[in-house]
């Protein structure tokens, strides 16, 4: 489509300082302000500099620019995706950020082109690529959603007619075995963690050190993420029913704040156990030693809080417990295994016991079950000899009284 549009430069001229003065040489854009060349003034320290801040000024009111083929593919990919942001297009402040690294990291072997001009082939050799490279799977998706993202916006331009990133495919990569406890560590873990939150005290330091720890209790006991645990609050505890409800996560992207949980099923409720809702009313009784009255009351005042009532980042949740596990436990964590191990290794303990995998993949908010067999799959490793013995026994029944019991 960009072969039908007429060419767009961007010039710019030195003044004093670090001004320059940038406009537009091209006949769409005389046509609308009636031959007058629209004329802006940008501070910058080069004349590469000054077209970048000029394209960004006049790219939102001449979109045809985008197309004009003296941008990159990555430049104009980088434009719509904060313009996008400018938008509140996501959630997640950090979402944008994170899309152009991606873009910027990950695109460099896109051929040189105008971006209307790049197909649906030579994005699907680029996500087949990262993947070779040694990047997961998960980040060529990233990548995909990114350009996608771009795509989209130059339809709802007008620019394209077609997203060329939708229908690519990833190949498939054998998913790495979660890391968990093993049965010594886990024994090792619940001693500590035993005797850590069996302290009474109330100074400073031991009540962020009780609290923090506490959360890793609560994920050991229900599965939860370490967002969820820091974003639970009194209200959201259930004695009478003994069950939690998961109704936000804490994320620090744009600062600490709540966000809907990960998916739509992660809303859910959970059951505590004999065990977890007892400390969890010891828990709550002993913050009444330090909390003030209204926090006490508060249905808001998170379970795991600081001396002041207000919660825990998640970023220093995972960190107290990665400590913990080196400094008290005696486990060594690698840098990329963090809180994340306690949910696995509770679904893995459920998972030995033989419980169903549709009431596993509820109960840790799993978007479906097909996602819970794909990260915990490889642990069912007696499902085939059961089912086995179940068929044989069914077998049996039938041929003594003719049908099924």
């Amino acid at each position: 489509m960009s072969n039908q549009l007429p060419v767009n430069i961007v010039k710019v001229s030195k003044k004093d300082g670090d001004r320059w003065e940038a406009w537009i040489v091209s006949d769409k854009v005389a046509k609308l302000r009636g031959d007058r060349a629209e004329r802006r003034t940008v501070h910058a320290d080069s004349e590469e500099d000054a077209k970048a801040k000029a394209f960004e000024l006049f790219a939102p009111r001449y979109p045809f620019m985008l197309l004009s083929g003296e941008y990159s593919a990555v430049e104009v990919a980088v434009f719509c995706i904060r313009a996008m942001a400018e938008n509140k297009k996501w959630k997640r402040p950090k979402t944008a950020d994170e899309y152009v690294s991606l873009i910027r990291n990950h695109s460099k072997k896109l051929p040189d082109k105008p971006v209307d001009a790049i197909t649906k082939k030579e994005l699907q050799l680029l996500f087949v690529d990262v993947c070779n490279s040694g990047l997961s799977v998960g980040t060529a998706n990233k990548l995909k959603s990114a350009w996608s993202c771009v795509f989209d916006y130059l339809i709802d331009q007008g620019l394209m007619q077609a997203n060329p990133a939708r229908g690519n495919r990833m190949p498939k990569q054998n998913r790495k075995t979660k890391r968990m406890f093993t049965e010594s560590e886990y024994n090792a873990f619940c001693d500590a963690i035993d005797a850590a939150l069996s302290s009474q005290s109330c100074e400073k330091g031991s009540i962020v050190r009780r609290n923090l720890l506490f959360g890793a209790y609560i994920a050991l006991f229900t599965g939860m993420r370490v967002g969820e645990v820091c974003g639970l609050q009194r209200g959201d505890i259930h004695f009478v029913e003994s069950t939690i409800r998961v109704e936000r996560s804490l994320t620090v992207d744009g600062g600490l704040h709540a966000v809907s949980p990960k998916t739509e099923q992660s809303n859910r409720t959970i059951g505590m156990s004999k065990e977890l809702a007892e400390a969890m009313r010891a828990h709550l009784d002993w913050q009444a030693t330090y909390l003030t009255k209204s926090r006490q009351s508060a249905r808001t005042t998170p379970v795991c809080c600081k001396p002041d009532g207000n919660p825990f980042s998640p970023n220093v949740m995972s960190k107290a417990f990665k400590r913990f596990c080196t400094d008290q436990v005696g486990i060594e964590l690698k840098p990329n295994e963090s809180f994340h191990i306690l949910r696995h290794t509770h679904a893995s303990i459920l998972i030995a016991s033989g419980l169903d995998i549709k009431t596993i993949s509820a109960r840790l908010g799993h978007a479906s079950v097909a996602i819970t067999l794909d990260v915990y799959g490889h642990l069912m490793t007696g499902s085939e000899s059961v089912a086995a013995n179940v068929f044989n026994e069914q077998h049996d029944k039938m041929r003594r009284s003719g049908g099924f019991r």
